[in-house]
């Protein structure tokens, strides 16, 4: 789970909310005011056309929701993972009382640690393959896959096999986000790794620049190929092939702690949100047949220099949308939404906040520039979006046992 800032907690709502409030600590650190030219403001809005929207509830009493996924099987089902390391199933809108999967033996919880990704095969129907990502028991990012059972048996948790393990410094800015891009190979979002101190210069939040070297997988997003042979193969075509102590698996690179990342369905742009220390959090986004991107962190938080150090913005690909922490601490990376039940809605990247349960909406203008709007406000600790079958937009406020499962629906309009 990405880190909330002590200086805005999340509100309160009278009943269990959240392990992270009595768990973790953030460390706040204090970036350089180094503008970059050009970058939008935080207070950009849309035109206010976009429609009234609510949330409606699906499953209630749900435990520490980390990531929503779909089958693509034509089944329907929705698959959830909890941090404790369990895969549970949701079928025709209710949840099956026997879990998926259950690793809660084999994963180190909680924190900011835990099961943190799930991925199925794009061939899933027919190889009912499906993929995990979370850390073990040594602190490592391990993601392994399964094969799943008939209907309604679960799985045994030691029939996994191990695709890739990444220790991990420290038990924070693990990221953890797997999915599979329109190319069906599977994308991994991994956290600079974290630390536990500060330094003059700022570098305490990544003392050793992680998320800026090319021969470490921390800090990045990387693209492998599980098709083939365990444990994967390397894209031919991945930037980074044949450069000097590069690692052939990164796809970009310059990122603290990305908190959810997807595809557009119909474009195959991948968007990335990465969770800010202490001034401002950010939309990343690569289009499709885009590689080898430089977010800048450390060097850069969102418009801002980070480091004391000279800071050239031109080399790093900026965010494409920002809010500073007046309006919130945590983004939580959503999806462009493509489904039909709210056609004004259409092609509208959609994100939250952890802390103050706020949704924006994000549009890419005419002129090439992304602007947002605030969608609805609400009192959940939203910990991570879904998307259907059919496109529809799923969240979930996390809890340690009253979580609930929402969809994003059409809202009456105001009378007159």
């Amino acid at each position: 789970m990405p880190l909330a800032d002590e200086a805005h907690p999340a509100p309160g709502t009278g009943r269990q909310r959240t392990t992270l409030q009595t768990l973790l600590v953030l460390i706040i650190l204090i970036g350089a005011g180094c503008a970059v030219p050009g970058q939008q403001s935080s207070d950009a809005t849309l035109t206010p056309d976009l429609p009234p929207v609510r949330l409606q509830p699906v499953v209630t009493k749900l435990p520490e929701i980390t990531s929503i996924a779909h089958a693509n099987d034509g089944s329907g089902r929705l698959f959830l993972a909890t941090q404790r390391g369990q895969v549970l199933e949701i079928r025709d809108g209710a949840l099956q009382r026997v879990p998926l999967l259950d690793l809660g033996a084999a994963v180190r919880c909680c924190g900011e640690q835990g099961l943190l990704g799930l991925a199925f095969d794009p061939h899933f129907p027919r190889n009912r393959l499906f993929y995990v990502s979370y850390i073990d028991q040594e602190g490592a990012s391990l993601i392994a896959r399964y094969r799943a059972a008939e209907p309604g048996q679960p799985i045994a948790a030691g029939s996994g096999e191990t695709v890739l393990r990444v220790m991990q410094p420290t038990p924070i800015h693990n990221g953890g986000a797997i999915t599979f891009g329109p190319d069906q190979r599977l994308y991994i979002a991994l956290g600079d790794g974290g630390h536990f101190g500060s330094n003059a210069d700022n570098s305490g939040d990544d003392p050793r620049h992680h998320a800026q070297s090319l021969t470490t997988l921390l800090g990045k997003i990387l693209r492998i190929d599980v098709g083939a042979d365990l444990p994967y193969r390397v894209p031919d075509d991945n930037p980074f092939i044949g450069i000097a102590q590069a690692r052939p698996e990164i796809w970009a690179y310059g990122l603290r702690n990305p908190w959810r990342m997807s595809f557009d369905r119909k474009s195959g742009d991948l968007f990335i949100a990465d969770v800010g220390p202490s001034h401002w959090e950010e939309i990343n986004w690569i289009p499709r047949g885009i590689s080898g991107n430089n977010f800048g962190w450390s060097d850069l938080l969102g418009p801002d220099c980070f480091s004391i150090f000279p800071c050239d913005a031109k080399t790093y690909t900026p965010p494409i949308l920002i809010y500073d922490h007046r309006s919130g601490c945590a983004v939580i990376g959503g999806y462009r939404y493509r489904g039909a039940a709210i056609k004004a809605l259409r092609g509208i990247y959609l994100f939250g906040d952890f802390c103050t349960g706020a949704v924006w909406g994000g549009r890419q203008q005419s002129d090439g520039r992304w602007t947002q709007q605030h969608l609805l406000s609400s009192k959940l600790h939203i910990s991570t979006f879904g998307e259907d079958e059919a496109g529809e937009i799923y969240l979930v406020d996390y809890s340690t046992e009253e979580g609930t499962l929402y969809r994003l629906v059409a809202d009456a309009p105001p009378p007159r």
